[in-house]
């Protein structure tokens, strides 16, 4: 009971501490709902003759915002640390996909992020579904107004920061019963007591009053615990960490495991076995209390291993105190006052000033008379003869011009202030800016919002590490995933803790408890003109490319294209272009195994191709030889043939003097 009273203090200071800017991020969501004058200000203006007109300018800023998530999709990646954990890194990283498929993530993801830029703050809670015929691990979207936090911490939800973080929503009381069946009769019987104890409201003359100002007030904080009217209970579900000795054993792959009471023994003793170390820690243990009042109905560790807070907070920006909020806190002043200045403005093109002297007409009553039709566009004023020199009417439009230029004013310094112009805006821009000078500007605006997108892939990165841990956790049994290629698009299928008994005894395949990961986010602009862009590079790269990689360049620029059925196309044309096509189901090991036999294959061709080159050297150094030996038998042949030919000649000559004689 006394650790109760400490959480249940908890959960006032957390609302006392909260009070203020609650109340902010409530007023300018209803800014973006376009909610922009007070009852107060309304009176005002219609006390002085104006008619309120709202200008939402807040709305197109979030808009634009909202939009630029939507076509800038976050991609939650798993990056494997070794290289044999590749195959396993991807499998990962489509593991993350899938759960985030079969909750509507991306809409999750985006109603997360209005919350963000518009009151400041937004949750997405990484938890279990109860229901076994969805998927175990869900993530599931809180209200900004139902989640609490240490008033003196960051809203970033760390364990050594934070000292608790809780939930706490409006539910029917028979909904809280089937939840804790073993406390339900306590539960309505603390009922009972609190419903004669507890505020509630006497009437319900107005129920949209009623709706708004219990939201209100329970936004802002609220020290009730029911709603006596709909017969529901606000129950706590706090979430704290505490000190205590644990032991680990750090695997020879780096990964830590804990040694739990509950692990199986022969367990234990094998984990020890293996392990590289066993090491004793004090650290952080989560814990989750629910309670309502003084009632508590469960008070438990954890159900998930990895000791953090479920809950992933999407964070605007944050002021001196660390409290959250949005962007139309930023240009409220400046919204409102271009509501004024339109308003003022219209209400004096249709006024006119009239000054007249009493004795006009016959009675003062008259008098009002006149003036209102003074304001009319077919005015006709009657007033006694010889008095028209004394009644002046002056029209009020003359004045309308400045109010118009101060509210430009006003509506500039929003787009300054919110970083957005009109190139971003996609507005109809000067014709003297040139192509480049709108880039720039949109540069620009895109450096003013880098803040909030950087926000985001961090809570981005928060979710992908809490469902990374959830999915070591609870998929320990077989399970089939798809497998998408990124660069293909091509899909095959893999199955996780698969049990193999081909190496002689069973082993666990494709465990992806057993490796350590690390989440990265990647942020690709998924539009027509930056996959033109891609697409143009590519076609550049065709041009001076070498002849060898081509094809491979041909078939990334077909992928990257939006030709409709790109995969039939690229199915008949890798057998032309020389291209594997059963490339996409092999495995890292494969691909690295085709690498090296090709670079074998290659190796080897050089090699021939340098015997053969020395043997047709040899070859050419030997027939160049014979025929040196030919020419120079040849020259032997014709000298001997000419002295033989002169030997003979001289004989002749010697015989024919023989005979004169």
């Amino acid at each position: 009971m006394k650790q109760l009273k400490h959480l249940t203090s908890w959960v006032y200071e957390a609302q006392l501490g909260s009070k203020d800017w609650r109340a902010e991020s409530w007023i300018d969501s209803e800014m973006f709902d376009g909610i922009q004058y007070t009852q107060t200000e309304l009176d005002n203006l219609q006390d002085i003759g104006v008619d309120p007109k709202v200008i939402n300018r807040t709305f197109p800023v979030v808009q634009l915002l909202l939009g630029l998530q939507s076509i800038n999709k976050t991609d939650i990646i798993a990056k494997p640390r070794t290289v044999k954990d590749t195959d396993l890194g991807q499998a990962m990283t489509e593991s993350i996909k899938f759960v985030s498929d079969q909750c509507d993530g991306a809409s999750l993801i985006a109603d997360a992020w209005q919350n963000q830029i518009v009151p400041g703050f937004g949750c997405i809670k990484v938890a279990n579904h109860n229901d076994p015929r969805y998927e175990q691990i869900h993530w599931k979207p809180k209200d900004w107004k139902t989640i609490w936090w240490d008033p003196y911490s960051t809203p970033w939800f760390t364990p050594s920061s934070t000292r608790y973080v809780f939930e706490q929503v409006y539910m029917d009381l028979e909904n809280l019963a089937a939840i804790f069946p073993d406390k339900a009769y306590e539960l309505r019987n603390y009922y009972m007591e609190l419903k004669d104890d507890d505020f509630e409201y006497s009437e319900l003359d107005d129920e949209d009053w009623y709706r708004e100002d219990r939201v209100r007030e329970n936004t802002y904080g609220g020290r009730y615990w029911l709603d006596r009217d709909r017969k529901r209970v606000r129950p706590v579900e706090m979430w704290y960490p505490e000190w205590e000795v644990a032991f680990f054993t750090i695997m020879p792959n780096d990964m830590v495991i804990e040694l739990n009471d509950d692990t199986d023994p022969r367990q234990q003793f094998q984990m020890i076995k293996q392990a590289r170390q066993v090491v004793k820690a004090n650290v952080q243990k989560m814990k989750v209390c629910t309670f309502l009042g003084d009632l508590e109905l469960q008070h438990q560790n954890t159900p998930f291993a990895h000791d953090l807070y479920p809950h992933v907070p999407f964070v605007g920006y944050l002021d001196r105190f660390g409290h959250p909020y949005g962007v139309p806190k930023q240009i409220r002043e400046q919204d409102k006052e271009v509501n004024a200045r339109r308003s003022m403005s219209l209400a004096m093109l249709r006024s006119a000033r009239v000054i007249a002297e009493e004795d006009i007409v016959d009675s003062k009553s008259d008098l009002q008379n006149v003036h209102d039709e003074a304001n009319k566009i077919d005015s006709f004023i009657v007033v006694k003869s010889g008095k028209i020199d004394k009644i002046q009417v002056d029209e009020a439009s003359a004045l309308a011009p400045a109010q118009q230029m101060i509210l430009e004013q006003s509506e500039n310094e929003i787009k300054e202030i919110a970083g957005v112009n009109n190139p971003s805006l996609g507005y109809d821009t000067k014709r003297e800016m040139s192509g480049v000078a709108q880039e720039k500007q949109i540069g620009r605006s895109d450096i003013m919002q880098a803040k909030l997108f950087d926000n985001l892939g961090r809570s981005s990165k928060r979710i992908g590490e809490l469902t990374q841990a959830s999915i070591k956790q609870y998929w320990t049994e077989e399970k089939v995933i798809r497998i998408t290629d990124e660069l293909t698009g091509q899909d095959k299928i893999m199955t996780l803790n698969k049990i193999s008994n081909e190496s002689g005894g069973p082993q666990i395949l494709n465990n992806i408890s057993q490796h350590r990961f690390d989440i990265v986010i990647s942020q690709t602009p998924h539009t027509d003109t930056v996959r033109e862009q891609n697409l143009n590079l590519i076609l550049e790269w065709i041009k001076r490319a070498p002849p060898d990689t081509i094809p491979v360049l041909f078939e990334l620029g077909i992928e990257l294209s939006n030709i409709p059925q790109k995969d039939k196309i690229l199915e008949k044309l890798r057998p032309l272009l020389g291209l594997n096509p059963d490339a996409d189901d092999m495995s890292l090991e494969d691909i690295l195994k085709l690498i090296d036999d090709k670079q074998n294959d290659e190796l080897h061709r050089l090699n021939m191709a340098e015997v053969q080159s020395k043997i047709d050297r040899n070859r050419a150094s030997a027939e160049e030889s014979l025929a040196d030996a030919e020419a120079k038998r040849a020259d032997k042949i014709a000298v001997l043939a000419k002295t033989v030919g002169e030997i003979k000649e001289a004989r002749r000559g010697k015989s024919a003097k023989g005979t004169v004689k």
